[in-house]
C-alpha cells in the first residue's frame, strides 16, 4: 500500500525478525545474542591461558585468585566486565580432562558435574592434586572437606597422576573444541 506521501512501510518488531523462517521470522541473529557468544568465546580464550592477552589480564584482575572470583565491578576495564557478565555461562559449558591435576579442586569442574564449590560451605584453595598421595586418592582428606557422596564422586574418577597436561574442553562440542557456530 501506499499515501500521498510515498509507500507504506510494514513495520514489525527486531525479535521477531530473529526468529526463524519456520517460526515466522527471516532468521536474522539477533545482535546482543551474538554479542554475549563472542562474550564467551573471549572467556573461553582466557580462560586457556595461551595468548599474551590472557596472561596480561590474569596478572592484572586475578592476582592470585581464580578467574571466577575475581573482581568484575564497575572500577575494572569494559573488557574485563564484559568478561566477568559471561563467566557464569561460560563456565556452566567447561569441563576439564584431568592429567596432571593442575586444575583447581574447587572451582574448575573436572568432576563433569559442576563446580565443587556449589556443593560446600567453607572450601580453602586447593589443585586436585592437593588430594593426592602416592599415586591415589587422599580418601581421609577428601572425607575431611567433601560430603560422603561427593568424596565417592570423586574417588570414581582416576586421579591424576603423569599423564600429559591437564585440558579444557567445550562441552557443547563433539571435540571439546569452542565454536560459535
Amino acid at each position: 500500500g501506499s499515501t500521498n506521501l510515498g509507500p507504506k512501510f510494514h513495520w514489525i518488531s527486531w525479535s521477531d525478525l530473529c526468529r526463524s523462517q519456520g517460526e515466522g521470522g527471516i532468521g536474522v541473529r539477533s545482535i546482543a545474542k551474538v554479542f554475549d557468544a563472542f562474550s564467551v568465546k573471549l572467556w573461553w580464550k582466557f580462560r586457556q591461558q595461551q595468548s599474551l592477552w590472557a596472561t596480561f589480564l590474569a596478572a592484572k584482575y586475578c592476582k592470585g585468585v581464580h578467574p571466577c572470583l575475581a573482581d568484575g565491578g564497575l572500577s575494572q576495564s569494559a573488557m574485563w566486565r564484559r568478561l566477568c557478565s559471561v563467566q557464569h555461562l561460560a563456565e556452566e559449558h567447561i569441563s576439564w580432562i584431568m592429567g596432571t591435576g593442575s586444575m583447581d579442586f574447587w572451582h574448575d569442574n573436572w568432576l563433569c558435574t559442576g563446580a565443587l564449590c556449589h556443593r560446600v560451605e567453607i572450601f580453602h584453595e586447593h589443585l586436585v592434586s592437593d588430594f593426592v598421595s602416592q599415586a591415589r586418592w587422599n580418601v581421609g582428606l577428601l572425607h575431611q572437606v567433601l560430603e560422603p557422596v561427593v568424596a565417592m564422586q570423586v574417588m570414581e574418577v582416576p586421579p591424576p597422576s603423569s599423564r600429559g597436561s591437564d585440558r579444557m574442553v567445550w562441552a557443547l562440542t563433539q571435540d571439546g573444541g569452542f565454536s560459535i557456530s
